[in-house]
């Protein structure tokens, strides 16, 4: 049974592209960079490889930066698809007042799959995007996905492993609503990310 798991992957595998990259460079050198611990619950629920959290503020506009790293795996696939803004940020109480469809934003040669939000309880506009990137796609796009046989099994029939996934959460206020969030998180995004294939 294991020799067959493994050429049924392998025989798939052959197809997909190699491994692209890309980490976060930080502004630490920003003096109001600010390092930020995950709590005891986000790093049993996420097991995530590598994370790390920060905020700081560039002008006007008030930055905090979430990313996570899964090294490839059985269970990394479903744990980041399964924790989207819409998923954890609601069950921390949150609503939305705008959403957009997923979008590409072209980044040193990347088309991230992005997704953009717009909480709805906070004085001032805040402004979620979110990017879940799969480091050996064919086609980058990612939903909110829920943990049903269906979403478990498709992967398996196309015979596709989890190589390694990434996101990054770029929470940020300052602006006044998404079309203005957009263009401030394509502009920061060409300043701190760091491809390597």
């Amino acid at each position: 049974m294991e020799i067959g798991v493994e050429t049924w992957y392998r025989v798939h595998e052959v197809r997909l592209p190699a491994a692209v990259e890309w980490q976060v460079s930080w502004p630490t050198r920003n003096p109001s960079f600010k390092w930020h611990e995950f709590g005891s619950d986000t790093v049993r629920i996420l097991r995530f490889s590598d994370g790390l959290n920060a905020s700081w503020q560039q002008d006007e506009l008030q930055w905090q930066v979430v990313f996570l790293h899964w090294k490839p795996s059985v269970i990394a696939l479903r744990l980041a698809e399964g924790h989207t803004p819409e998923v954890c940020l609601t069950a921390a109480g949150h609503s939305f007042i705008g959403k957009s469809e997923l979008q590409y934003v072209n980044i040193h040669g990347l088309q991230l799959p992005v997704r953009f939000y717009q909480l709805a309880d906070t004085l001032q506009p805040v402004c979620v995007a979110y990017c879940l990137w799969s480091d050996r796609a064919v086609i980058q796009q990612f939903s909110a996905a829920g943990l049903s046989y269906g979403t478990r099994l498709a992967p398996v029939l196309a015979g596709v492993r989890n190589a390694g996934q990434r996101s990054i959460e770029i929470m940020l206020s300052g602006v006044n609503g998404l079309p203005e969030a957009r263009n401030a998180v394509k502009a920061l995004l060409e300043q701190i990310l760091l491809v390597r294939e």
